[in-house]
């Protein structure tokens, strides 16, 4: 997001500025935008007939990336040749209902 802002709307702002800037208000708000792309671009063009088989559609993705290695003791790595640090993400969307589902 930094580098569109400088690219596209010449703004400087670093990604920790940025991230300073994310509030629990802003991070909601990123979220249901987020909701409301996925629903308009894949609920809407589901069967109806097809949804109602199911009490829930779960679509699931992952990802890990390796970290500084300084942050090692907070986010051990993956082991093997990858860094001594690293960090993975679930993202976990219910179909049916359009919302994210959140793991804490």
């Amino acid at each position: 997001m930094s580098l569109e802002a400088k690219s596209e709307h010449s703004i400087s702002l670093s990604k920790q500025g940025l991230d300073n800037r994310f509030s629990s208000k802003s991070v909601d708000f990123s979220k249901k935008l987020l909701e409301d792309a996925i629903h308009n671009q894949v609920l809407d063009s589901l069967s109806c007939d097809t949804s109602q088989l199911f009490n829930r559609v779960l679509i699931k993705d992952s990802t890990r990336f390796d970290l500084n290695e300084s942050l090692k003791e907070k986010f051990p790595g993956f082991g093997g040749d990858a860094s001594k640090a690293g960090a993975s993400i679930q993202f976990e969307f219910d179909l049916k209902n359009g919302k994210i589902k959140i793991n804490y």
